[in-house]
C-alpha cells in the first residue's frame, strides 16, 4: 500500500482532476484512470514538478504571521532544518518563496478474513512558504482522504488515526526562522485588512462571528443572503468589534478570487475548501488582505 507509485497516486488526488488531466494531456476522464495514465507515462521528477507548479490549485489552510525583522536569504535552506522535502526556494525582488512537502502517516486498523490487522498509509502533503512585506505565510494543502476508498478487497476499516502533522510542520518552520533568523513570527491580526475589503464591497459575509465586550456573537445568514446587504446598521455596529471566524463570499463578478473562503481574522488563518479555478486566486485573497492590513 505504500509503494512509490501508490504514494504518488494519492498525492495526485489532492489536485483537481481537470487540472491533472489538462497538465498531462491524458485521454482519460475518471480520476482513477487519469492518475493511472499519468503514473504510467511520467517520471517521478515530472510529477513532482507538476506538484510544485500546481500547489495553488489545491484546497488549503493558510496561516499568516507578522514578523518583526527582515529575512535575508543569504544561503539556501537545508531540508533537515525544516524536516521536509524542499522542491524549490527563491528570493525575487524581496519576496521569498519555498515549495515543498512533508510526509503524513495514517495508522489504520482493519478487519479482514476474520482477523484484525494494523497497517499504515503514507501521504505527501504539499505546502508553500512565502515571506514578504513583514509577513510570513504558510499555505498547506488539505489532505483529508476517505481512507476506506484505498481498501477495495473486502477489508473493513475499523479506525484511523493520524498525528498532528500540520501543527508540527508549522512549529518547525516558525522555530527555524525565529532561532536562525530572528524573525519573531506571531499570529497576524487581519481585522484591518478584512474590514477594508468588506467596507469597499469586495466581500460580504455568509456567516459572522465577532467579539463583544463580554460575549461572542454569531450570525448565520439564510439562503443566499449576505450580512452587510441585509443588516447595514448591525454591520456598522459590528465593525467596531474584532472579527473572529467568518465565512466570506467574493461579490465582484470575475474569477480573480474564489467564490468563498473562511477567515479567522484574530489568529491570521484562512481556509479554502474548494479547488481554485486559476493559479492566482488564493494569492489574490492573501495579497488583498495583507495589502490593506
Amino acid at each position: 500500500m505504500n509503494s512509490q507509485e501508490e504514494i504518488l497516486g494519492r498525492l495526485l488526488r489532492v489536485f483537481p482532476v481537470k487540472h491533472v488531466k489538462e497538465s498531462f494531456n491524458t485521454s482519460e476522464w475518471r480520476q482513477s484512470e487519469v492518475i493511472e495514465e499519468v503514473l504510467a507515462n511520467n517520471h517521478v521528477d515530472n510529477i513532482m514538478q507538476f506538484v510544485e507548479d500546481s500547489i495553488d490549485y489545491t484546497r488549503q489552510n493558510v496561516f499568516i504571521y507578522s514578523i518583526r525583522n527582515n529575512y535575508n536569504h543569504i544561503q539556501s535552506i537545508v531540508q533537515n532544518n525544516l524536516g521536509v522535502t524542499i522542491l524549490s526556494q527563491n528570493l525575487n525582488q524581496g519576496k521569498f518563496v519555498l515549495y515543498g512537502y512533508h510526509d503524513v502517516f495514517y495508522d489504520v486498523k482493519l478487519f479482514h478474513h476474520n482477523q484484525v490487522a494494523d497497517t499504515q498509509l503514507n501521504f505527501k502533503q504539499p505546502f508553500k512558504l512565502t515571506i514578504v512585506d513583514g509577513y510570513m505565510v504558510i499555505s498547506i494543502t488539505k489532505v483529508d482522504p476517505n481512507i476506506k476508498t484505498f481498501y477495495t478487497s473486502g477489508e473493513v476499516v475499523l479506525s484511523t488515526n493520524r498525528g498532528d502533522f500540520e501543527n508540527n510542520l508549522i512549529h518547525n518552520i516558525l522555530t527555524y526562522f525565529d532561532t536562525r533568523h530572528r524573525l519573531r513570527p506571531s499570529q497576524a491580526d487581519l481585522n484591518r485588512g478584512v474590514k477594508e475589503l468588506w467596507e469597499t464591497d469586495v466581500i460580504d459575509a455568509k456567516e459572522v462571528s465577532f467579539r463583544k465586550t463580554s460575549s461572542r456573537a454569531k450570525d448565520v445568514m439564510d439562503g443566499n443572503q449576505l450580512y452587510k446587504y441585509e443588516y447595514p446598521q448591525e454591520y456598522q455596529d459590528m465593525m467596531r468589534n474584532p472579527l473572529e471566524l467568518c465565512i466570506f463570499r467574493y461579490i465582484i463578478e470575475d474569477e480573480d478570487w474564489p467564490p468563498h473562503f473562511t477567515c479567522d481574522a484574530r489568529v491570521g488563518k484562512l481556509s479554502f475548501n474548494i479547488f481554485s479555478t486559476n493559479i492566482n486566486q488564493i494569492d489574490n485573497v492573501i495579497d488583498g488582505i495583507i495589502g490593506n492590513n
